[in-house]
């Protein structure tokens, strides 16, 4: 029965616009969660703010 409904699923052309944008879209966020990760983004945006703060407090 499972394996029919996984059959009929792969096979079948309607309807399967919805389902193959909410595939891609869990995709790009599980990407994009990794890439955050990854780089440390959180460090690298207070770094350049630290940087940013230093170099205005210096010219005044």
């Amino acid at each position: 029965m499972m394996m029919d409904m996984l059959t009929r699923l792969i096979h079948e052309e309607e309807g399967a616009a919805a389902s193959e944008y909410a595939v891609l879209l869990a995709l790009v966020i599980v990407t994009v969660l990794i890439a955050l990760w990854l780089f440390d983004i959180r460090e690298a945006y207070n770094t350049v703010t630290n940087k940013v703060k230093n170099a205005t407090n210096n010219q005044t």
